[in-house]
């Protein structure tokens, strides 16, 4: 969609927001692929982030949202699902956890984060982690039938992802994509997270985007220094070390396998993710992977 494109669509939701009046366009934000962002304020002045999107992925977003809904979150104003447009609270000053350098206080601020997202789901409502790792069989089938390169390291991830699914403590709704660019820093209330996926499953899941964020910008990180990681992290949250470390890898398998899906074209060779994975590989062994 073209900037022209984009900003007519807020215009016009802004306009015609059903029930509200006085909405007014006060700028645009940065968007990724998944959506539209723009600041807007309302007839009181108060301002907020209107987020526009595919209906269903907004309605999933919203969704989510409400079931985690509390002080770890960001809040939901109102939406218009059938336009795909969601209200958010305006979160100041909003920096990313990722702009944090030092890894230490970013871990910490993600664990304080990460603390206070608890949600609870009705089953069948959210898909699980058994539904996403599925998502590697067709990716290791692939690659094994092109005869890629990769083929051999990604089928073992494969394995590794059944075990996980297979010996999950008790699930639990996850935010599913609590990675450093998702954790957005508020004043007098520490970060708090966006753009939830929603996904059930257990909850070392949620520490692996955060990882592997973190990891793929550090071209010098040894795998040593990312079990270290782990294993702080996990002991951080009361997790098992061991699966804090294999959601990681099983992770950065899973987003390789997302970016197929995208287009059909294995991530080239100097994609990060495949030396995270090369490193941290070895290190997996001694749990069984």
């Amino acid at each position: 969609m073209s900037e022209g494109d984009a900003l007519l669509r807020v215009r016009t939701t802004v306009s015609a927001w059903p029930g509200r009046t006085g909405l007014r366009l006060a700028g645009r934000i940065p968007s990724g692929a998944e959506g539209i962002l723009a600041r807007v304020v309302d007839a009181r002045g108060r301002p907020f982030v209107l987020k526009i999107g595919a209906p269903t992925r907004i309605a999933a977003e919203l969704m989510a949202l409400q079931a985690l809904r509390g002080p770890g979150v960001v809040r939901v104003e109102d939406a218009w699902t059938e336009a795909g447009a969601l209200l958010l609270e305006e979160v100041r000053p909003g920096t990313p956890l990722s702009e944090v350098e030092d890894e230490e206080a970013a871990r910490l601020l993600f664990s304080t984060a990460l603390k206070r997202l608890r949600g609870r789901a009705p089953v069948g409502t959210f898909p699980s982690l058994v539904r996403w790792t599925a998502a590697l069989t067709t990716f290791s089938e692939r690659l094994v039938r092109t005869r890629h390169a990769r083929a051999t390291l990604i089928d073992r991830w494969r394995a590794a992802a059944g075990k996980l699914v297979a010996t999950a403590p008790a699930s639990a709704l996850l935010h599913g994509d609590l990675h450093d660019g998702n954790l957005l820093r508020q004043d007098g209330d520490g970060y708090i997270a966006i753009d939830p996926k929603g996904v059930v499953g257990e909850a070392a899941y949620e520490t692996a985007p955060f990882l592997m964020n973190r990891w793929t910008r550090r071209a010098d990180l040894p795998g040593s220094a990312m079990v270290l990681g782990a294993e702080t992290l996990a002991s951080d949250l009361g997790l098992a070390p061991a699966r804090v470390l294999s959601w990681a890898g099983t992770h950065t398998a899973l987003s390789l396998c997302w970016s197929w899906e995208d287009d059909r074209r294995v991530p080239e060779e100097d994609d990060p993710r495949w030396r995270l994975l090369d490193r941290l590989e070895a290190e997996v062994r001694p749990f069984g992977l």
